[in-house]
């Protein structure tokens, strides 16, 4: 007798939300090239976190991409830092290119696209 042991089958599925749907619906923005030097997976960031991001440097792209690039470097931090094994990862950081501001706390989380690939994904503790 085969036994299964998986918490639910394919069919117990009423609805799913893929990395695909939210790039292909705006909820989540490719910054895969911006990233490629810190990070060698797909990686995206919530449009909440990123319209901030604009928001701030008053959408001087230069400055976002550094802010981009400094919230992956921090990133790589907390995951050197951690003490304990999980798919997600809480850090702070500036979103601001001056630096004038209070940092902020990002969470990443490490998710896995339609064909198993890992991507990782940053957004603000509210987009959860």
């Amino acid at each position: 007798m085969e036994v299964n042991t998986a918490f639910f089958n394919e069919e117990d599925i009423i609805f799913s939300y893929t990395i695909e749907d939210g790039l292909q619906d705006g909820t989540f923005i490719d910054i895969t090239e911006k990233v490629k030097f810190v990070i060698k997976w797909k990686s995206v960031i919530s449009k909440t976190l990123y319209e901030k991001i604009q928001r701030i440097n008053n959408e001087d792209n230069e400055k976002i991409t550094l802010i981009i690039q400094d919230i992956a470097h921090m990133f790589a931090i907390a995951v050197k830092n951690k003490s304990q094994d999980s798919g997600y990862f809480f850090f702070k950081c500036c979103l601001e290119a001056e630096l004038t501001i209070e940092a902020e706390k990002i969470v990443s989380a490490i998710n896995f696209n339609k064909i198993g690939e890992p991507v990782l994904t940053f957004c603000l503790p509210e987009d959860l």
